[in-house]
């Protein structure tokens, strides 16, 4: 029961890192989106005044690719939210565990590994699992 916990635990840390770190790239790529979509706002003006058919739609190219990446950045989002979900839920189930683990008698930890285990967990989540 215990090494599923550990395994709990260590799929809980990877998936809320993987989750910042895409959260991270995700703003990144936000503010440079919504940079680039200013100056194609400026540059869509001087084309309209000056331009001819050539470079209005090379714009309209660089528009059509901004939007797929503006659909990328908001399947990221989507993957961002679920990765916070499965954390939320994985959180969920650890606590429950450690209830169910609470409510049994307080027996002595059989392993140093144990003992080290229950220390962090106690020491992270102010609760003893063993």
């Amino acid at each position: 029961m215990s090494e599923s916990r550990d395994q709990l635990l260590i799929a809980t840390s990877s998936v809320h890192l993987a989750r910042l770190q895409l959260a991270d790239a995700l703003s990144e790529s936000v503010a440079d989106a919504d940079a680039i979509m200013c100056s194609f706002t400026s540059l869509q003006k001087a084309l309209q005044m000056n331009g001819n058919a050539k470079t209005q739609q090379l714009l309209n190219d660089l528009i059509r690719d901004f939007q797929y990446l503006d659909r990328l950045n908001q399947r990221v989002e989507h993957v961002v939210d679920f990765l916070a979900d499965i954390e939320r839920r994985t959180s969920t189930t650890i606590s429950s565990e450690a209830e169910e683990q609470r409510a049994l008698p307080n027996m002595e930890c059989s392993t140093e590994r144990e003992r080290t285990l229950n220390q962090r967990f106690r020491s992270a989540n102010n609760v003893t699992l063993f």
